[in-house]
């Protein structure tokens, strides 16, 4: 199921990062968990994305996060 127009209008009203991430939320919620097959198109390649999450300072680039466990001994 792709995104239908009054997801992406609601998308537009996100403010901040709770806003963004319940949004998110529901729209996978909507489809089993997962993003709708044309978020990468609708939603990152549109630039939408990065208009969005602007808004408190943030961007859409994917980040590699370290973790590291202590040992056992």
């Amino acid at each position: 199921m792709k995104l239908t127009q009054a997801e992406i209008d609601k998308a537009e009203t996100c403010q901040t990062s709770g806003d963004w991430r319940h949004f998110c939320d529901e729209v996978k919620a909507t489809r089993d968990g997962e993003y709708p097959s044309d978020w990468w198109h609708e939603m990152k390649l549109s630039g939408r994305i990065d208009r969005i999450v602007g808004r408190w300072g943030a961007d859409s680039e994917l980040t590699m996060l370290a973790i590291s466990m202590p040992k056992k001994t």
